[in-house]
């Protein structure tokens, strides 16, 4: 079961490895679920480590990014991303 511990003077929910977010029904219509809360974060590194041999996750970090930043500034049909831009984007706590 999830416990609280003190993080600085801020509580943080911690989930064993084994136990699942508790999510809310999801919307088949939907391309994706994502949670309201922050509470149960992905190690995305980790994440990754764990599935390295998929195929389908090569150059994952940097298809994030460019999906990323062109959801948030690239409104042009012909914008490119550039390497500056990839390192600028950085994903809190990975």
């Amino acid at each position: 079961m999830a416990q609280l511990k003190k993080n600085g003077s801020k509580q943080a929910a911690c989930l064993h490895p084994d136990e699942k977010e508790p999510l809310l029904p999801g919307d088949p219509a939907k391309h994706y679920q994502m949670s309201n809360s922050r509470c149960y974060p992905l190690d995305l590194n980790l994440w990754l480590s764990d599935h390295e041999n998929d195929p389908a996750l090569n150059d994952f970090i940097p298809e994030l990014k460019d999906h990323i930043l062109h959801r948030l500034f690239m409104h042009e049909p012909n914008a490119k991303i550039t390497m500056d831009h990839r390192n600028s984007l950085f994903i809190v706590n990975n």
